[in-house]
């Protein structure tokens, strides 16, 4: 199923994002403090694919300071988990 999905995806100009980029991603902060933990172990595979990116700026404050962030932002984003099998 994920060969069928990755084909559709691609056909539809859907770019896969690489391991090292959703790793990447995982150990950073994100705009909104919500601390997440996700243990891609615990996944047989999951593929990420995106169509548009743009370069973001954002300023945030924090306390009494701002702080500008620039981030790669995703506009359409599609996620396909393959979950183990419990042992």
């Amino acid at each position: 199923m994920a060969g069928t999905f990755g084909r559709i995806l691609k056909d539809a100009n859907y770019q896969k994002l690489s391991k090292m980029n959703i790793e990447e991603a995982l150990d950073q902060s994100s705009l909104i403090p919500v601390n997440t933990i996700v243990d891609l172990n615990e996944y047989k595979k999951v593929l990420f694919f995106y169509r548009g990116s743009t370069l973001k700026k954002v300023t945030v404050k924090k306390y009494f300071r701002e702080k500008s962030i620039v981030f790669d932002n995703y506009e359409y984003v599609e996620v396909l988990p393959h979950i183990k099998e419990k042992q």
